[in-house]
């Protein structure tokens, strides 16, 4: 099976809830954080030696990918 096609400048990289982190414009392939949703606990140990802000992240993505929640600057 083949993927969707992405929708013309839905992607990512252009989208109002991605931050790219200070990632370098020309970066191949650029990468960022989607952050359309509150973070999700991710699967560091949680103990007295990790800082609690390291225990919930945001979904990393290409800046190239496209998941149908795209929104406009504009929006």
């Amino acid at each position: 099976m083949r993927p969707a096609k992405t929708p013309a400048g839905q992607r990512c990289e252009t989208c109002k809830f991605w931050d790219d982190g200070g990632d370098e414009e020309d970066a191949k392939p650029r990468q960022g954080d989607c952050c359309r949703f509150p973070p999700v606990r991710n699967l560091l140990p949680d103990d007295d030696e990790t800082p609690s802000h390291r225990l919930w992240s945001y979904p990393v993505t290409g800046g190239h990918w496209w998941c149908g929640e795209f929104k406009d600057f504009d929006a």
